[in-house]
Parts: structure tokens; sequence; C-alpha cells
């Protein structure tokens, strides 16, 4: 990292020379761009008096990003509860054409239906994706506009001796197409007509690029805001000072209202970890693998808290079902109370279904079908299979992962089925990444569990591999 000796005779931030220096917004944008650019403004004087010399200039910054993230998220939750997501749902399916290549699906409808799992992270790159498709095709159409002007031009030499014809020729026309314009005038009539009458109604598409845009611009300013995070990890030093640094900025992650920008702020630090992950230097490189055990113990814990709230909203609507029909059964002998009479045959089918299946590993899975869990763990998967596997440049980060993700996991006390979930859709998926991972995957998850069934195989493991 180059710094300027000047800016080291001022005292100011020590920042790469490249670091975008903020941009003060135009009086002639519209409203809501200028407080777009505002907040960028804003989120950009934090990042760099986060990544300040002076330690208590950083600690004052990190005890007011808390508030500075609820007050910006608080947007988001207006956006989540008066958002279509039926329309969501539709608008992603009808993209994907019925594939199911961005249809994150989970089994939760009657009769096995399976519906649409949203996927925030998902849609933002598909976004990006689509917005540079877009931007390739505009570049590609005015080439070829810019090479029919030309052509034109140089055709024009010889269409000078024709011009009197077409002329005589189009006044021939226009006296025919007389009788048309006042069929088109009433075409044009009945579609403004059209357009009045729907002009409340939002399409799909609008609904879609509304809900994505607001995503667009929070991923924007979290994402400067992880680069600020990162510079002041970066400046921090003594060992408890920089475990103290890497809590604080692991916990922010529970900060913002709604469970998808708790993940996409996970997302942004993943993605600037991931960044410069190359360019770290082994002095650095101690208090940076601390920062990513951390973030994952601080989502298992977030994950493990939507598991919970899942699991009391399905145990009170299994006491109304029951109450329900404890109402409804008329059939009860008198002398037995409503609970009793509605409560035991339900629970006691329950109690043999949950037997016959296995025990109570499916009773919990059956939690993971939840919406505001289901949405999370997918989310959360994803940044590590979409995001973090298939990035050739973070290997090392990978491999990190792999290493801490076993015991994070069980400090955490995830229940068995969300454990054996993230297990699936994280470990079991970076094994199919290379050998260096599949080998990390192998020795500190798979052996660990292994170990624990078998602990006379891993005592021999471990003498052989004393004595070698």
């Amino acid at each position: 990292m180059k710094i300027k000796k000047k800016e080291l005779r001022r005292r100011e931030a020590q920042l790469p020379i490249n670091y975008p220096h903020p941009e003060v917004a135009d009086a002639s944008v519209s409203v809501e761009a200028a407080i777009f650019n505002a907040e960028e403004t804003r989120v950009e004087a934090i990042c760099r008096r986060l990544a300040h010399n002076e330690v208590a200039v950083r600690d004052a910054v990190l005890a007011e990003l808390p508030r500075y993230i609820r007050s910006v998220t608080q947007r988001l939750v207006g956006l989540e509860a008066c958002v279509d997501l039926a329309a969501l749902r539709r608008f992603i399916v009808m993209q994907s054409g019925g594939k199911g290549g961005r249809c994150g699906t989970s089994g939760g409808g009657a009769g096995g239906e399976k519906r649409v799992v949203i996927n925030v992270l998902r849609e933002l790159e598909a976004y990006r994706n689509r917005e540079e498709n877009a931007r390739r095709e505009q570049r590609r159409q005015a080439a070829i506009r810019r090479l029919q002007q030309e052509r034109q031009q140089a055709a024009r030499g010889g269409d000078n001796n024709n011009r009197e014809d077409n002329n005589n020729n189009k006044n021939n026309n226009n006296n025919n197409n007389t009788g048309d314009k006042n069929y088109m005038a009433a075409e044009k009539e009945g579609e403004e007509e059209l357009k009045m009458r729907d002009a409340e109604r939002k399409s799909l598409r609008q609904i879609y690029g509304e809900w994505i845009s607001v995503w667009c611009e929070m991923e924007l300013v979290l994402l400067k805001l992880s680069r600020g995070l990162f510079f002041c990890l970066w400046h921090s030093d003594k060992p408890l000072v920089q475990l103290e640094c890497a809590q604080r900025i692991a916990r922010l992650i529970h900060v913002p209202h709604t469970n998808s920008g708790k993940i996409l702020l996970f997302s942004c630090l993943i993605r600037v970890l991931m960044r410069e992950w190359r360019s770290m230097d082994r002095h650095r490189a101690d208090k940076f693998l601390a920062l990513v055990r951390k973030m994952i113990y601080e989502l298992a814990c977030l994950l493990e808290s939507l598991e919970a709230e899942a699991r009391l909203q399905q145990q009170r609507g299994d006491d109304n079902e029951a109450g329900t029909n404890g109402g409804v059964d008329r059939s009860a002998p008198a002398g037995g109370t409503v609970a009793s009479r509605g409560a035991s045959p339900l629970a006691g089918r329950k109690r043999e279904r949950n037997e016959d299946e296995g025990g109570p590993f499916h009773g919990d899975a059956d939690v993971l079908t939840h919406d505001p869990l289901c949405r999370a763990l997918d989310e959360a998967c994803y940044v590590f299979q979409g995001q973090l596997l298939p990035e050739p440049t973070a290997v090392g980060l990978s491999m990190h992962v792999c290493d801490v993700l076993f015991d994070e996991l069980c400090r955490a006390a995830l229940s068995t089925a969300l454990f054996v979930a993230l297990s699936d859709r994280i470990a079991l998926h970076a094994m199919s990444r290379g050998n260096c991972v599949e080998k990390r995957v192998l020795d500190y998850f798979i052996s660990p569990m292994a170990g624990a069934c078998c602990p006379a195989v891993d005592a021999n493991s471990i003498s052989r591999r004393t004595a070698s």
C-alpha cells in the first residue's frame, strides 16, 4: 500500500492513492439521486475516519456505526412491508424461463408444492449481469448505426438522380393513405384509454425494478462501508486491540433491520476480503483470519435465532390448530375438556408420524421450510456457493472458511437439521472446487465428525501423527 509523504506530515488518514474521493451532488439531479449521492458522500467520510491513524478516532466511529447502519437500513423495512412478494416470484420465474436457474425452491406448499425463494443476493447479481448485457447491446447498436450512416453518406452521391422519382411516388402514396389516417387515429384513442385505465396498475417489471433498485443502492453503500471497516482493521495494532476490533466489526452483522440486510452486510464484508486477500502480508493475516472466524460464528448465531423464532411460530400454529379441531369436534365425550378432546388425537398422530420418520430430526427439518429462515439460509449459503468458492483469487480464504466452519457451527450450538443443511450447502459443496479445498474439508470438517463417532479410530490417527 503506497502512502503519500505529504499526508504523513499532515497526519491525515493513510489510504491508498486510488481511494475514491467524495463527490458532491449537482443541483440539477433529481431528489432521489441527490439523497443517494449525499448518502454516498456521507459513507465515504465515515470510511476516511475509519481508516484514521489514531485509535481514538477509529473507536469513536465504530461506536457510531450501529446507529448509522440502522438509519440507512430503515428504508428496507418499508420496502419489505410494501412489496408484492407474489409479483416478485412471478417475475423471477418468468425471467428464469421456469428452468430453476435463479429459482431457489423450498417445499412448503400444500401437497408437496414448491414455492420460489426470493434470494436478494442472486437477484442483485442477475440484475448486474442484465445491466452489463444491456450496455453491451447499446454499444453494439450504436456501432451498427454509425456504420449504416457511413454507408448511407457514401451512397448519397449516386442517389441524387433518383430523388425526383421518389418524391413523385411519395405524393401518390400520401393520397392513397388519407383513408388510413382516420383508422390510425381511432387506434391511438383506444390505446390511450387503455393506458389511462392501467395507469394505477404497475406491471411486474416495474415492481421488480423499484424493488431491486433500492437493494442496488443499499449494496453500494454497504460495500463502501465494508471497505472502510477493512482499513479500520488494517490499521489496528496489538493483538488484543485487533481481536476487539474484529469482534466489533463481526457484531455489526446483527445491526440492520431486515434479515436480508444482515446477510447483505455479511456478503459485502466477504467480497471486500476476497478482493484484498492476495494483497495481505503475513504480518496482517492473523487479524483477518480472526475476523473471518468471528463473522462465521455471528452468521451461525443469526440463523440459530431465526430457527428459534420459526420453531416458536410453528408451535403456536400447532396449538391453534389443535384448539380449532377441539372446538369443532362434537363427537367427543361430554366429560372431557375442549383441549383434551382436540389435542390428544392430533398430538398422537404427530408423535406416531415423527417416530415412524426417525425421531425429532424430521420435526426440526420442517422448521427450515418457514419463509424467513428458508430465505435467510438460502442467501447465507449463496455467499459461499455463488460468491466465495467460485472465485479463483480467494482460494486461501475458502480454505480458511473450511478450517473454522466445523468449530464455529458447534460453538453456536445449532440444531441437527440446521447443522446438516449448512454442512451440505457449504462444506460438501466446497469439496467440488478442487483438491486443496477438498483436503481441508476432509481434514477439518469430516474427520472431527468421524472421530466423534469412532473415538478409537481418532485416537489411533492422533498417535500416528505424533509418532510421525
